[in-house]
Formats: structure tokens, sequence, C-alpha cells
């Protein structure tokens, strides 16, 4: 997962690339947003498992990934500074 530095949290590009088999779902939360689930991808069988998105923080904190997999749940984390909210209004 990138990056580890916003200056704005109102546009944060984010890259999840997986190399787990039959991947169903990737999930991205934010740990310290009013609401953490931030997104959910279901991938069609056969799909490459890499999603990128543009997710917005309302302050520094953690990005958690879930992959879910015919077997299991995987999590990766990231902490990400931000230098201004982008939940404002």
């Amino acid at each position: 997962m990138r990056p580890e530095r916003a200056e704005s949290g109102a546009i944060i590009p984010l890259t999840i690339t997986t190399t787990h088999k039959n991947v169903k779902e990737i999930m991205i939360l934010v740990a310290d947003n009013p609401r953490p689930l931030t997104a959910i991808f279901t991938l069609p069988e056969g799909t490459e498992a890499s999603i990128a998105t543009r997710i917005r923080m309302d302050k520094s904190s953690e990005i958690i990934a879930l992959v879910k997999t015919d077997e299991k749940i995987w999590q990766a984390k990231q902490a990400v500074k931000v230098s201004a909210s982008g939940c404002e209004g």
C-alpha cells in the first residue's frame, strides 16, 4: 500500500495488490475516519487482485486493507500522515 504521507486528506491515491489466489473481495478501512469502512471491491472469479482508487481521510491514521479469499481474510496496514483533513464540510 502507498502512500505514507499526504498533503491533503481530500484525495489520497491508494493501490492494493496481492498475489493470493481466489480473491473474492478487497476492503479498505481507515481506522480514525468517522466511518472507518471506506470501500469494498468485489472481484469476479479470475480477476487480477489489484485495485487503484482514491480515498478521503479525516486525519492521520492507519489504513487497513483486508483481502478475502476462499479460505481466509488477510490483512495489511499502513500508517499515513495527513497534513489537512479531507472530510470537512
